[in-house]
């Protein structure tokens, strides 16, 4: 069977520090046919420099800031290969196996899926880039505790990693791009699983994320949290049927507030009511949009409790959170029995089927 063609997409913005590591790495991949695309999303550094010097790169250069989702719309656009892979400038990919690693599974599992790596930041003993959850008991975990698991399903891939057919993309659309920041890959990973496409993290696949230091910056970490609540309201409102999203969207709000809450100490009080105010303020005046969007949705919301309270299956460090998950899986197994079905993932539609198709071609 032949190498299918891979595009790497890479969203750059003011990454002159990190690019050159990130394309290096990428051109170290032991793969057959790629393409890699740089967008440089607006950047004001010397990110375009950068670029001069990888002439092997196709370059793509916005004069106005698109936000992460209109940003990798604009890749997806430009986007050639079979498959896509969507890094962030600061994502670099250490094993070269990691293409066609992703490229079997995806394969494995019929192309009908949503794939994503496990992340660290360099030599940091723990990581909690593995994942997206809805459910708010994600904990730190050892990248080496990671590696001993199986593949898990997670409700949304790391925004910084993700790898899927074209055909995916095609079926659910384009990235939410009404926020710049803090919507997108939770609102991907929602839709692709009202579409009964589950997102899958392999934990034998790492990378590292070497820009970290990019979140400690005060004013930065303000403006990333004013789209946090906003964007989680407006995923859960656009996917989910209303007696689950009238329980989650509460919920999300009030674990929200509670996270920036936490911050305070370290960012101070002001920033904190400032990014809770302005999320909220955009969360109100998004509803005529968003229930637009649920109405004019390919799919009606199908999304219910049970993919919302998806966990991964790390060790429980301490009692708290042994007896946490304790009382979460009673709670799933109480709605198994209610919904009559081991999980409640829909399994309907042209795109599901004719991925069945082609995995028995792959079988």
């Amino acid at each position: 069977m032949p190498h299918p063609t891979v595009t790497v997409g890479i969203l750059a913005h003011n990454g002159e520090r990190y690019l050159h590591e990130t394309l290096a790495a990428v051109r170290q991949l032991a793969y057959a046919d790629i393409e890699v695309i740089v967008l440089d999303n607006a950047s004001t550094d010397g990110t375009r420099r950068v670029l001069s010097q990888w002439p092997d790169v196709v370059a793509l250069h916005e004069p106005v800031n698109l936000g992460c989702g209109g940003g990798r719309n604009r890749l997806l656009g430009a986007a050639r290969g079979d498959y896509v892979l969507l890094l962030d400038d600061d994502v670099v990919l250490d094993d070269p196996e990691t293409i066609q690693t992703f490229v079997d599974e995806s394969r494995r599992r019929g192309d009908a899926c949503v794939l994503s790596a496990v992340l660290a930041e360099r030599d940091a003993p723990v990581t909690m880039h593995y994942g997206l959850f809805f459910a708010p008991l994600k904990r730190p975990v050892s990248p080496d505790v990671l590696r001993t698991l199986p593949a898990f399903r997670a409700a949304a891939p790391i925004d910084g990693c993700t790898f899927f057919h074209r055909g995916v993309a095609s079926e659910i659309g384009a990235y939410d791009a009404r926020y710049p920041f803090n919507l997108s890959d939770y609102d991907f990973g929602a839709r692709t699983a009202v579409r009964g496409i589950p997102t899958w993290i392999l934990t034998g696949t790492h990378g590292v994320h070497t820009g970290g230091a990019r979140r400690v910056d005060p004013r930065t970490w303000e403006w990333r949290q004013s789209f946090y609540l906003c964007g989680m309201v407006r995923t859960l409102a656009k996917v989910c049927r209303w007696r689950d999203a009238a329980i989650w969207i509460p919920g999300a709000m009030l674990w929200v507030a509670w996270r920036l809450i936490r911050e305070a100490p370290r960012f101070g009080p002001r920033r904190v009511t400032r990014a809770l105010v302005w999320s909220l303020a955009r969360a109100a005046a998004d509803v005529p949009s968003t229930l637009r969007e649920r109405r004019d949705a390919r799919r009606p919301p199908v999304i219910d409790d049970r993919f919302l309270m998806l966990m991964p299956p790390v060790p429980c460090q301490n009692g708290l959170a042994r007896t946490i998950r304790r009382v979460h899986d009673a709670t799933c197994s109480a709605l198994d029995r209610v919904h009559g079905v081991p999980v409640r993932d829909p399994r309907h539609g042209r795109f599901v089927r004719r991925w069945r198709n082609r995995a028995d071609n792959h079988s």
